[in-house]
């Protein structure tokens, strides 16, 4: 694995472990899944009767793709626990403080993170999510790009 592989791995584990310590401080139970070749989601939090699978991603670039497998992936794993009354899909997205601009070159810009419920996309054949720095949410599918809404998602560390 590149150099740039890597660190792109870095900066999504340490995202996925800085949501199970914010999950962690707000009274909920978290844990990271692990590897991507397991086909699970990156992070399962649950409290009382609710379930939340969250597909993490983070970047130094202007835009963050999350595939369709990925999208699908998180929202079947939810899907399986009917036990739990509330159950959300998420997709929690990090722009990092540095913005890529060459390679090894980067320029200072503000740290944002948009939280996006993807629960209600639909269950067959999901499409790609594409989320811009300024929080602009598209579909991609088969090369063309819509804009669609999504709702936001409040974490519960803003709330409690």
């Amino acid at each position: 694995m590149g150099k740039a592989a890597k660190l792109r791995k870095s900066r999504g584990y340490s995202w996925e472990d800085t949501l199970v310590k914010r999950f962690k401080s707000a009274g909920w139970k978290a844990v990271r899944l692990g590897s991507p070749s397991i086909h699970l989601p990156d992070v399962v939090a649950v409290k009382g009767s609710m379930i939340v699978a969250i597909e993490a991603k983070a970047a130094s670039g202007n835009t963050i793709d999350i595939p369709g497998d990925q999208i699908s992936r998180t929202l079947d794993f939810v899907d399986m626990f009917n036990a739990y009354l509330e159950r959300k899909a998420i997709i929690a997205v990090k722009f990092l403080r540095k913005k890529r601009v060459a390679t090894g070159r980067y320029r200072p810009r503000k740290k944002k993170e948009f939280f996006f419920d993807i629960t209600e996309l639909g269950r067959r054949n999901p499409p790609a999510i594409l989320v811009t720095y300024d929080g602009e949410v598209y579909s991609v599918r088969g090369g063309s790009k819509r804009k669609i809404n999504l709702r936001s998602w409040t974490p519960p560390w803003l709330t409690s």
